[in-house]
């Protein structure tokens, strides 16, 4: 479906609360209706994991919940003031589970503010509360109009961004073979394919055959990019950029549920390179992908077995999860209470400042509040990029806005036609970033604010002097209680390591007694690990965007880190691939092996691994490459393996200890 749909919805929807409210007589409640289907619409635009249709009955009901109970408390100060920062510290919390779902809390948040500062008791705040719903309820609506979007169509949006994520690495191998590509793909993937349930888990089985494919091709682009240098290094990337056009051409036709036909030649030309070419062998397996995955995307490919890793995509681990988020060392943990604390504060300045000298609106101030509750973010950089952005977009829309009603002096009917353009306007620029976006949503305030009757000039002037106030506030409450994430990272890489311990210790167990591999706990380890992952690397980016500072944890460290990690996890992965069958010898020593890389890889965040413990690491080695010997080239390549994750190891270790032992300069 095309990107114009979504925001032509959003117009509709805008456009139907505000011919509702007219048709009732009053622009109050049109004003009503279009703030809250504007704020639904916001939210659903951002929004790639779930049907829009409930996400925005999700925003909606959020949304009208917290008005409702801003309009209940919103007559005692103390209480107000309390129950801000309760919601507030829940707000925070909610974005544990990602960036969408921290902007609906904010959203919320927003209708707590507002309707708690103007309704004069708790009825008027229950029929605030109400209107603000039925806007929502008009994006509901929209959402379910014509043309629909396809089956799946979340999961699939996800599954083309992984392999169009796959298609940039195999371009980027061309001229960097050190390259690694995010997990992140992967792990919103996974994400999107674990909300289905029962049937409709069976009926998109070929996306988790395309998902396990994809995993497959990232293995052997990884094989590929680590293969030894040969002399004709054209060859190689020829073959790179035939893998980069098919990925890109399965990314697009399973994005837009479109069946793909995988030219004769693609398969053909990898199957003649591996065969000419040893090093490049892995492109082999790569031919065979391309062919499963063609398959994969065909209508009739519905119903099949689902592999294995569907089995371990089952609810999400809630208890683990909060264990983790409201544990001390927690960045949403902190971001919590600080947006509850910079909420509260807000709130008091702006009930303080009162009318901005005479030119306010009626002594309310929630716009400093409502301010801080989008800026402040739980990252350093976001925090400061969504301050300056949306503070100097709010005074050039708060300009634009007076210089609007000086020349034409709209009456009412006139604002809420302009306030559709802006309402447009702000629709088209979400993604374009946060200046333009706030230029367009403090235009629509105003001309929300003119509608209702108050002085333009004046609610433009003090909307923007509080927008800037409400920045202020939460730039300087990050500042003041600051979460720096090379702080946690330790805890984060003894995170990885943990899980890439019982991975491995799966692998090793099943090498030394071949057919004992359980491979629903395998592939629960595997997500365990990609999640880990996932955290450890976005926590390396933003040490990358965090002041320079004395101590621990460079960006340079870091990164270092995060491309051994991603070595060893593929070392691992083909440990796995070469795991002997049910009817082949195992290799006892390989027990051994396990608990040695597991008592390394518990030391490597620490920095330590200790003369005992690596001489027994080297010796579990070598004891497993002798047995290996013996028993053909096969096992020989598996113990290969394994002393390259062992030497992995180490290294981590060492960039661990060498960043450790730097000391505070």
């Amino acid at each position: 479906m095309s990107s114009a749909w979504p925001v032509l919805r959003g117009v509709v929807s805008v456009l139907l609360a505000v011919m509702t409210g007219l048709l009732f007589d009053s622009v109050a409640a049109a004003v009503l209706l279009a703030v809250g289907a504007f704020i639904v619409t916001m939210q659903t635009l951002g929004e790639k994991l779930h049907h829009p249709a409930v996400v925005a009955l999700g925003v909606s009901v959020s949304l009208a919940f917290c008005a409702a109970l801003g309009g209940l408390v919103g007559t005692h100060d103390a209480l107000h003031l309390a129950t801000l920062a309760v919601v507030g510290f829940v707000a925070g919390l909610a974005w544990s589970g990602g960036a969408s779902a921290g902007m609906v809390a904010a959203a919320s948040v927003i209708g707590f503010l507002v309707v708690g500062d103007l309704a004069s008791g708790p009825v008027v705040g229950l029929e605030m509360a109400g209107l603000l719903l039925s806007g929502g309820l008009l994006q509901v609506v929209t959402q379910l109009l014509p043309p629909w979007r396809g089956r799946f169509a979340a999961q699939r949006t996800a599954l083309g961004t992984v392999y169009g994520a796959l298609a940039d690495h195999a371009s980027a191998l061309v001229g960097n073979p050190g390259h690694f590509s995010s997990d992140s793909p992967f792990y919103q993937a996974h994400r999107a394919l674990r909300v289905l349930r029962g049937r409709r888990r069976q009926q998109a089985a070929a996306l988790y055959g395309l998902l396990a494919q994809a995993e497959q091709f990232r293995f052997d682009l990884g094989s590929i990019a680590q293969a030894p240098p040969t002399g004709d290094g054209a060859a190689r990337a020829a073959v790179l950029r035939i893998v980069h056009d098919g990925l890109r051409a399965i990314g697009h036709a399973v994005e837009y549920d479109q069946p793909y036909e995988l030219p004769e030649f693609i398969p053909r030309i990898l199957e003649a390179e591996a065969e000419r070419n040893p090093p490049l062998a892995a492109v082999g397996s790569t031919a065979g992908s391309f062919r499963v995955a063609a398959r994969l995307t065909q209508p009739q490919a519905g119903q099949r077995a689902l592999p294995d890793m569907a089995a371990a995509l089952g609810r999400p681990p809630v208890r683990a999860l909060l264990q983790w988020e409201l544990g001390r060392y927690s960045p949403v943990l902190r971001h919590a209470l600080r947006l509850a604390a910079a909420l509260t504060l807000a709130e008091l300045t702006g009930r303080w400042a009162g009318n901005w000298g005479g030119h306010g609106i009626l002594d309310h101030g929630f716009w400093v509040s409502l301010t801080t509750v989008l800026v402040l973010r739980p990252q350093f950089a976001t925090t400061l990029q969504q301050g300056w952005a949306r503070g100097l977009g709010a005074v050039v829309g708060a300009l634009g806005a007076s210089g609007l009603y000086l020349l034409a002096a709209p009456g009412p009917e006139a604002a809420l036609a302009v306030m559709e353009v802006c309402a447009v306007s702000a629709f088209l620029t979400r993604a374009s970033g946060t200046a333009l976006m706030s230029l367009w949503i403090t235009a629509f305030v105003v001309l929300a604010i003119t509608a209702l009757g108050y002085a333009e000039p004046e609610a433009a002037w003090s909307r923007a002097v509080a927008t800037v106030v409400g920045c202020g506030i939460a730039m300087l409450s990050y500042l003041l209680w600051p979460t720096w994430h090379r702080d946690v990272y330790p805890r984060l890489l003894a995170r990885w390591t943990a899980a890439q311990q019982t991975q491995l210790a799966l692998l090793c167990r099943a090498w030394a007694n071949p057919g004992t591999l359980d491979r629903a706990a395998l592939a629960k380890a595997r997500l365990e690990v990609l999640a880990a992952f996932v955290l450890l690397e976005s926590a390396a980016s933003y040490i990358a965007d965090e002041p320079a500072r004395h101590g621990h944890w460079t960006p340079r460290t870091v990164t270092e880190i995060v491309a051994c990690t991603h070595h060893i996890a593929h070392q691992v992965d083909t440990l796995e691939a070469r795991l002997p069958g049910p009817e082949e010898p195992g290799t006892e020593e390989a027990a051994t092996l396990g608990t040695a890389l597991h008592t390394a890889l518990s030391l490597a965040p620490t920095g330590r691994l200790g003369l005992f413990n690596g001489e027994r690491l080297d010796a579990a080695c070598r004891q497993v490459t002798h047995a290996a010997t013996s028993q053909g080239p096969e096992a020989t390549e598996r113990a290969e393996t394994a002393a390259r994750i062992a030497s992995a190891v180490v290294e981590l270790r060492t960039l661990v200890a060498r960043e450790l032992s730097t000391g505070p300069s």
